[in-house]
């Protein structure tokens, strides 16, 4: 397995100023460049974050948090993730099964959403709310909400919020996983909660909870009537297990991991503890049964 893997022995704290000099001035040049090629960017097909204008402009806000560059590069990055998150989601072919934060409707709503919040613009008019509704609505099929005069942050946080029962409760069942499935959607929720400190809808995060601990439980009894394992294999035994497509994953973007951390982040940020106990126990064990299951390297089997 030894040629499936690079060694990584960087560090950050290995850096020297020099090297973190030449980092910062390569991260200002590409975001000059990135800037005179505004226009054009904004021509180019594709939405999402995952192979779209979506990810550079996800990219570009993350610079502008950090403040890494100087003020005038920062506040470019700014402006420029606005411009290219408007043409993101112009693009954007709707899928009804597309409605993950790195694939679909949700994560240009949520990255909308935070670049609003860091702009701390408001609605001048009502025909200025009827815009930003009007933009949106390429992306709702059938939008169950009522738009109020209220921040362009607080509206497309109802637009997303929306989004869980017009189209996310119809994904199959088995659609757990963080590119296409609930997962993926839940961390749309998460990034809009950690940015903005706008409070986890609590009612949508435990249907999500409880739907992820059901399937996992099933995928679990699945995994042991296979009999792959069984309970008294302490390495092999995974209280929670999934599959996509007929196929199991340990991974983060289709398997358990990427799962166990949304579960996980999920549970934190949450401000009831009716169920979460429960399901933090359960994705420890699995995490426990994760860890036991790493090749020397670091890397998992699969």
């Amino acid at each position: 397995m030894s040629d499936r893997f690079f060694l990584r022995d960087f560090t950050a704290s290995s850096l020297t100023s020099v090297e973190m000099q030449d980092i910062q001035e390569a991260l200002s040049s590409s975001v000059q460049e990135l800037w005179a090629m505004n226009g054009s960017m904004e021509r180019l097909s594709g939405g999402s974050w995952y192979v779209g204008l979506g990810g550079v402009a996800a990219t570009l806000l993350q610079i502008y948090n950090n403040q890494s560059l100087d003020a005038e590069s920062c506040q470019k990055c700014l402006s420029l993730a606005q411009s290219l998150c408007d043409a993101a989601i112009t693009q954007l072919v709707p899928h009804p099964k597309k409605v993950t934060l790195l694939e679909g409707k949700s994560g240009l709503l949520a990255l909308s959403a935070v670049i609003h919040h860091v702009l701390r613009r408001t609605p001048q008019s009502e025909k200025d709310v009827k815009y930003i509704i009007q933009l949106l609505m390429l992306l709702m099929s059938a939008p169950t909400f009522t738009a109020v005069l209220t921040s362009r942050c607080l509206i497309l946080i109802q637009m997303l919020e929306s989004l869980y029962e017009a189209q996310v409760r119809a994904l199959p069942a088995g659609e757990c996983e963080v590119l296409y499935g609930r997962s993926g959607y839940l961390s749309s929720l998460l990034f809009v909660s950690r940015h903005t400190g706008k409070a986890l809808n609590e009612e949508i995060l435990k249907d999500i909870l409880l739907h992820l601990i059901r399937e996992g439980r099933d995928g679990s009894k699945a995994l042991i009537e296979t009999n792959a394992c069984s309970r008294s294999d302490v390495g092999l035994y995974f209280p929670l297990m999934y599959s996509w497509h007929g196929e199991r994953y340990l991974g983060a973007i289709h398997g358990l991991v990427g799962i166990l951390h949304t579960m996980l982040c999920a549970i934190q940020m949450s401000q009831s503890y009716e169920y979460e106990l429960q399901a933090m126990e359960l994705a420890f064990e699995s995490t426990r049964a994760l860890i036991q299951q790493c090749l020397p390297s670091g890397n998992l089997p699969f």
